[in-house]
């Protein structure tokens, strides 16, 4: 059997501080791409592509890839 919630805990484990902060905000505190990055101090991209590298540690967590 899978366990989804121990794998999704790995691959946050794995993420940079950066990377944790934005899937905070964004699926946490539920802010827009455009408030988390203004709340981090950063531009809408540099947020996009720790968003984007974020959540394909995830997949990758879900499809047991290390």
């Amino acid at each position: 059997a899978v366990d989804l919630s121990s794998d999704l805990a790995l691959a946050i484990a794995k993420m940079t501080p950066r990377m944790r902060i934005v899937v905070y905000l964004l699926f946490y505190e539920r802010l827009s791409d455009r408030d988390a990055a203004e709340r981090m101090g950063i531009g809408l991209e540099g947020l996009r592509a720790l968003r984007d590298a974020a959540m394909t540690k995830c997949r990758l967590a879900i499809l047991g890839v290390s």
